[in-house]
This record gives structure tokens, sequence and C-alpha cells, in this order.
């Protein structure tokens, strides 16, 4: 009888150690699944923020246009080429959140391409200031938008220039 209680101990350890391995197992891949799942909702949130940030550069440069057409503003490349350089950098950090996301590895050149950039063949145009209006920090000219027509006036104007409307 005590052999039958010492095989049947001697069972149950075992396995109570199989449970405890698959359940440690169990653990590890849940683990990492959590993990995974976490680092892509962080990315999903990262390309929704780009994104937010790339629709608002579109209307900055719809703007931009329209007041330049409308005569509110003086034609200048400058500025145009400054808002057009801010939605090609979103676009190329949407590129490189897309290849992460598809489990492609972007290379350091890659995501900071002006540490690495070599290309004197076409060098980009620098981004001028714009003479006229004092510029904020992301190169956007310093405006007071009219809350009737939407045109651009300067930082200290009571009237629109447009549509004489007072601001």
């Amino acid at each position: 009888m005590a052999d039958f209680f010492d095989k049947l101990m001697k069972d149950a350890k075992k396995t109570a150690a199989k449970v405890a391995d698959r359940t440690v197992a169990t653990a590890n891949i849940a683990k990492n699944k959590t993990l995974e799942t976490v680092d892509l909702v962080k990315l999903e949130i990262e390309i929704k923020k780009v994104q937010g940030d790339l629709d608002q550069e579109y209307q900055v440069l719809g703007q931009i246009i329209y007041q330049i057409e409308k005569g509110v503003l003086n034609r200048d490349d400058q500025i145009v080429q400054a808002s057009c350089n801010r939605i090609d950098r979103c676009k190329k950090r949407l590129e490189d959140l897309e290849g992460k996301k598809k489990g492609k590895k972007v290379s350091e050149e890659e995501e900071h391409p002006r540490a690495h950039n070599t290309n004197t063949a076409h060098p980009q145009p620098q981004e001028a200031p714009f003479t006229g209006y004092e510029k904020d920090e992301d190169g956007y000219p310093m405006m007071k938008f009219c809350p009737h027509c939407k045109a651009g006036n300067p930082p200290d104007a009571k009237i629109c220039v447009y549509c004489h409307k007072e601001l």
C-alpha cells in the first residue's frame, strides 16, 4: 500500500511540474502577444497623429494658396515651398510607420534623413523666412484669420484686409 501512495505522489509531482511548465510557457506567450499588441497600438496611435498633422498641413497650404489667389497674400514661393516640405516630411514619416507596421525594419538613415543626407547633386531648397509676417517655430506665418472670410491678416490687425469686417 505504501508503494501505491509513493507512486501516486511521484506521479502527482510529475503532473504538477508539467502543469507548472505549461503555465509558465502559456504566460510567456501571453506576455509576448500583449507586448506585440501594445507596440502595434502605439504604432497605430502615432500613424493617426501623423495623418492628422498631414491633414492640417494640407489645410494650411490650401489657405495659403487661396489667399494668394484672392490677392490677400503676395505670391511667395518660399512660403509655399516650406509648406510643401512639411507635407513631404509628414508623408515620409507615414511611409516609415506603415513599413514598421508591416514588420519591416526601417533603417536609421530612413528614419533620420537629415543626419545622413549626402546627396549634393540636387540640394533641397532651404526654408527661407517669409517676409512680411513673423513665423512660429513650425514655420507657419503668424497670421490672424478672419472668422468671416477666412483670410489671413497681420497678427495686430483689427479689421480684415479682405472683407473689412472687424476681427
